[in-house]
């Protein structure tokens, strides 16, 4: 019968701006609309039960004041298997409160500072990974004594087939 959030009747999701909250499993995952939200929202996946144009949100509470990142993806041609982020490709870090400029942080991969930073806003940063880092380390940024939330991240080499044409 549904309700004046929700007139389909079909299940919330609750987002927080650094994903969506899984009560089930206590974490906050990247799934459905994942950090799109810069703040407390709630949605429903409309008439259809997918996420479409007919989707509704309901954003309630204040936005994030911390220093803190929610996700990090590969955003160009170079890939990876899985969920690994590809070493020689770029990533874009996102969060919150990042800073302006390179000079407001530094991009942490393990014991490695990485330096090639094509893009730092207020609340995403791409940089490149280097070709010959491999294997999983945290990742985070670093502004003065401050530093953000971990990630883990698994460094893989780029998959070779991806992106290939052959002409005849």
């Amino acid at each position: 019968m549904g309700s004046p959030l929700d007139p389909w009747g079909r299940p919330y999701l609750l987002f927080s701006p650094l994903g969506l909250v899984r009560g089930d499993e206590g974490t906050v995952t990247q799934e459905y609309y994942g950090d799109a939200f810069d703040r407390y929202t709630i949605v429903t996946l409309g008439f259809d039960g997918v996420m479409s144009e007919d989707d509704q949100f309901h954003a309630f509470g204040a936005g994030i004041t911390d220093f803190v990142i929610s996700s990090a993806r590969a955003v160009d041609e170079l890939k990876a298997e899985g969920d690994a982020l590809p070493a020689g490709g770029v990533i874009r870090i996102r969060g919150y409160n990042l800073g302006i400029s390179p000079e407001d942080g530094q991009v942490v991969l393990g014991d490695r500072v990485l330096t090639d930073v094509s893009s730092w806003t207020p609340v995403a940063v791409e940089v490149a990974i280097p070709a010959d880092v491999r294997g999983p380390a945290p990742l985070f940024l670093r502004r003065g004594a401050l530093e953000t939330n971990r990630i883990e991240v698994q460094i893989a080499g780029p998959n070779s087939a991806r992106g290939w044409t052959c002409y005849p």
